[in-house]
């Protein structure tokens, strides 16, 4: 899907700005799941959000418990909820070709997300291994 068609759809700026200057108070994340499938969340604590999602608890949404989660494929930071919705909500009723368009190249999304540097979304991914049994996280 071309930028353009982004706008149109309203993911444009609004004039909506982050809380404060370099702050960025959600996510909009894509999980690529066990059977090839994606899935699109948003969440104020993408390190959390993933534990819950791995551990296929009753916490994590029901499409992961599910369908399972191998991977964080793409990450979005966004200014406040309202704008992190809007989104997630176009994710939601993309074509699976336009959504792996947009994994593909996360800066085709425009302000006021700032797609996360690869090594954002491993840290990410890394830091949310969900607690064995016996252990503590």
């Amino acid at each position: 899907m071309p930028t353009s068609d982004l706008q149109e759809e309203g993911l444009s700026s609004n004039g909506d700005e982050p809380s404060e200057a370099g702050s960025w108070n959600y996510y909009v994340y894509v999980l690529r799941c066990g059977d090839g499938s994606l899935y699109a969340g948003i969440t104020t604590d993408i390190a959390r959000r993933l534990r819950e999602h791995r551990s296929g608890g009753s916490v994590a949404a029901r499409y992961t418990r599910t369908h399972g989660v191998e991977a964080l494929v793409a990450l979005w930071h966004a200014p406040n909820r309202s704008e992190a919705s809007k989104l997630e909500w176009r994710l939601h009723h993309m074509r699976r070709e336009e959504k792996l368009a947009l994994v593909a190249d996360p800066r085709r999304v425009e302000s006021p997300f700032e797609p996360a540097a690869s090594s954002e979304l491993l840290a990410a991914w890394n830091s949310s291994e969900p607690a064995r049994v016996g252990e503590s996280h």
